[in-house]
């Protein structure tokens, strides 16, 4: 037997050793340099000056919207606005020629109904309203105004084409519905709005 081969359990264990203690460093390495990079990139998000010592703007919501604030990327200016009195909602101006917007105004309640318009036909789309939930609408969130609160309130029709006329314009029904999203995203514009 080749004694230089040879290693005593001392010998190996102190390799392992070792390695796990390399192994151990670099980790802590990783660690500490993943650590200062958040720390740094935290501190350069937080400083309110630019490089020149001016503030910059940031846009809360209930803030006015310029055209590259919106969530999606697309100016106002692709927006159709319709204002309520707690704030203004933001639906897609591609549907413009057939969206109708009927606004219901009581004394504790404001409803906004949606409705999709071809033709001849119309069908509602959804509620959006604002005062006390009725039971066939969810509430979705808040408006934070100096009494107290206000609920936001969403109900969503159902559509099931039945006819042949309505077969023919339910993708636009469909895709008129989706843009329910981007009424719902864009809610946060309006001042003390908070999603639940």
């Amino acid at each position: 037997m080749d004694e230089s081969k040879y290693q005593s359990p001392k010998e190996n264990n102190s390799k392992k050793f070792k390695a796990a203690g390399s192994v151990i460093l670099l980790v802590f390495i990783v660690t500490m340099f993943a650590l200062v990079l958040s720390l740094w990139n935290t501190s350069q998000q937080e400083d309110p000056l630019t490089s020149s010592g001016e503030k910059t703007e940031h846009t809360l919501p209930g803030q006015e919207l310029e055209s590259s604030d919106l969530t999606s990327g697309i100016g106002i200016d692709n927006y159709i606005q319709i204002d309520t009195r707690y704030g203004t909602l933001y639906f897609p101006q591609v549907y413009e020629d057939n969206l109708m917007i009927e606004v219901q105004d009581g004394s504790n309640k404001q409803t906004v109904v949606f409705y999709c318009v071809e033709s001849t036909h119309k069908e509602q789309l959804f509620t959006l309203s604002f005062g006390a939930a009725s039971e066939f609408e969810s509430k979705i969130g808040v408006i934070h105004v100096d009494d107290g609160t206000v609920d936001v309130n969403l109900s969503v029709s159902e559509f099931a084409p039945q006819t042949d006329t309505e077969k023919k314009y339910a993708d636009l029904v469909y895709a008129m519905l989706e843009a329910l999203n981007d009424v719902v995203d864009h809610l946060e514009y309006i001042g003390g709005y908070e999603s639940i």
